[in-house]
């Protein structure tokens, strides 16, 4: 989702990024989508957000202009594989937190404290990501706004770990395999052609996963607990960790890869 301080409210109009969004653009990337009948019930400022919330939600296809599309999808296409092009040591793999969780087992009638930890964890597959569907483009005669939802060809994570009670127990090993993830991510660029811009990338969600431990023997019971500590983290921190890296990287890397513009061949 675009962050607050991507729209500013200025006297005349709203800079988005660098570009002034005025009251014309506005009212243009209001009318241009169906939710013209939303501008007559709030404000123009928060049928704008309203409107882009919706759209990274959503994804609803504004563009229409094939040409434009094409170019769209290839320039998303031509970024990434570029940006991700060996990114080794950038973003992929992403180091993770260690984690830990106490707990108390009972143990012939006595109850004895212990404490489950993942160490040295790394999410593999950040850089496997392509893009799903078609872009949506809103144009806005001289800028653009693009979004696409992205997702990722193979993602999973490993770590090292251990299980204590009273300062004793086994040294384990975790694989988590990630079946699904879904992203998105927003660019504005100008029409003419020129340095786009990132405006965010979000790893919305990652599911289906699915988690291997090795070296528990005989406290078995505890894969439950293990499994929890790992998935919790999956499904949030480190799914923030991920967005927040790939950013960064991103942010550096579409510098490198200018927008060809609306008006450009398209072969």
């Amino acid at each position: 989702m675009i962050s607050p301080g991507a729209i500013i409210l200025s006297r005349y109009g709203f800079i988005l990024h660098g570009y002034e969004l005025t009251t014309d653009k506005i009212e243009k990337l209001i009318k241009t989508s169906s939710f013209e009948l939303f501008s007559k019930k709030f404000s123009t400022m928060k049928s704008i957000i309203y409107l882009i919330v919706l759209l990274s939600i959503f994804a609803c296809a504004f563009g229409k202009d094939e040409a434009l599309q094409k170019k769209a999808n290839d320039y998303i296409d031509d970024f990434i594989a570029k940006a991700t092009n060996g990114s080794g040591g950038f973003i992929d793999p992403l180091p993770l937190d260690e984690l830990k969780k106490g707990f108390e087992r009972e143990i012939g009638f006595i109850k004895v404290k212990g404490e489950a930890k993942l160490f040295d964890g790394k999410f593999f597959g950040l850089s496997t990501m392509k893009r799903v569907g078609n872009a949506t483009i809103i144009d806005l005669d001289d800028m653009l706004i693009i979004s696409t939802a992205l997702t990722f060809k193979k993602l999973h994570a490993t770590y090292k770990g251990g299980l204590r009670l009273n300062d004793a127990g086994p040294t384990i090993s975790l694989n988590a395999k990630i079946g699904g993830s879904k992203v998105t991510m927003f660019i504005v660029a100008p029409a003419e052609g020129g340095k786009a811009e990132l405006m965010s990338f979000t790893v919305n969600k990652l599911q289906d996963i699915r988690i291997s431990i090795w070296g528990l023997g005989p406290m078995g019971w505890a894969a439950s607990l293990i499994s929890t500590l790992a998935l919790n983290a999956l499904e949030k921190p480190v799914a923030k960790a991920a967005s927040l890296k790939v950013m960064e990287h991103f942010i550096k890397e579409i510098e490198k890869v200018p927008f060809p513009g609306k008006e450009a061949e398209v072969f």
